[in-house]
């Protein structure tokens, strides 16, 4: 690609200001996903080192949504074993126990505001593969379905906004099983989180979005330590999902092969994040316009003030829970026409 070539590249994306920099052996481009290692995007002219030259320039890109608040987190399994969550050491994961024999402690009840609203396909055995996996008090247990009804159905009550999701399951201790995971608000159309089979013993499937990935393991192994910690699949990119009438619901099939008891659908943890829109571009038609402004204007209310309803997920761009001047000049530096 030529300088014009790449100036033209700019332009199309938007971009009204770039520099220029030196393409030769000295420079080296590297990109790295969060929760991922770096990785070298470019052929440099020796493939063998880097030069030691001292400088760099670095950026990080925030994703839109990139701020969100923790509203929940469960874990699945077979005894009352938890753990700090993850991505919010703070508090700990709520446990579903499944106990033997009965299925009173799972059902939803509106009181505590989460449990499963259908137990059609569950595997009845309780999950606790320790023995297994040397002991995790999370990957180790999970809670999933079997049988030909396969589906059984997981309800959080949240409160309304936009969710994206971390979670992690599979069943160490087997080979068939094979998950789907659907979610949905407010009664509206499943949307899949995955569709994802589990090929051998200790595999265990991954969700998340920004920097917000499943736990690693222990670091206990398997098997006495004989052997490494779960394999873990690639991570896969959370759904964004909207809810107005303030619940979530999860739906776990099992879908295993060579096997007609398909067994999977297996959750070991689920962490429910609501998404903190952070972009003056209210009506998200690509540009920050007078149709924004008209949004943004009907939540000010000053300093100090709560918003109305609703507005503050959206209006209260420096997160100081109001609407005010400060959030305007914000709108004002991302006006666009």
């Amino acid at each position: 690609m030529t300088a014009p070539e790449a100036a033209d590249l700019l332009l199309e994306f938007g971009v009204w200001n770039g520099v220029n920099l030196d393409g030769g052996g000295s420079t080296t481009m590297v990109l790295r996903y969060p929760g991922q290692a770096p990785a070298i995007i470019n052929c440099t002219t020796d493939p063998n080192y880097e030069r030691p030259v001292a400088n760099h320039l670095g950026f990080r890109v925030i994703p839109a949504h990139d701020h969100a608040t923790l509203v929940a987190a469960y874990a699945f399994g077979a005894t009352d074993a938890t753990q700090p969550v993850y991505n919010a050491p703070s508090v700990n994961y709520t446990k579903l126990r499944h106990d033997s024999g009965s299925t009173t402690s799972l059902q939803y009840d509106a009181v505590r505001g989460y449990g499963y609203t259908s137990l059609t396909g569950l595997d009845t055995t309780p999950n606790d593969n320790r023995g297994v996996l040397d002991g995790d008090p999370i990957y180790a247990e999970n809670i999933g379905a079997k049988g030909s009804a396969g589906t059984i159905v997981f309800r959080a009550d949240v409160p309304n906004g936009k969710y994206r999701f971390v979670a992690a399951g599979g069943n160490v201790a087997e080979y068939n099983h094979v998950s789907r995971v659907r979610v949905r608000g407010d009664g509206g159309a499943w949307v899949t989180m995955l569709d994802h089979e589990h090929v051998d013993h200790w595999t265990v499937w991954r969700m998340g979005f920004g920097d917000r990935v499943p736990p690693p393991a222990d670091g206990a192994g398997h098997d006495g330590g004989a052997t490494a910690d779960p394999r873990f699949r690639p991570l896969v990119n959370s759904p964004v999902i909207a809810v107005t009438g303030g619940h979530l619901e999860f739906e776990q099939t099992g879908r295993g092969v060579n096997s007609p008891d398909q067994w999977g659908g297996d959750l070991c943890l689920l962490e429910l994040w609501r998404l903190e829109t952070k972009t003056p571009d209210l009506d998200a038609d690509g540009n920050v316009d007078l149709d924004d402004y008209a949004l943004w204007a009907a939540c000010l209310n000053g300093p100090g003030n709560t918003p109305a309803p609703g507005c503050l997920l959206d209006a209260d761009f420096d997160t100081d829970t109001d609407v005010d001047l400060a959030d305007f000049a914000l709108f004002q530096a991302a006006f666009t026409r």
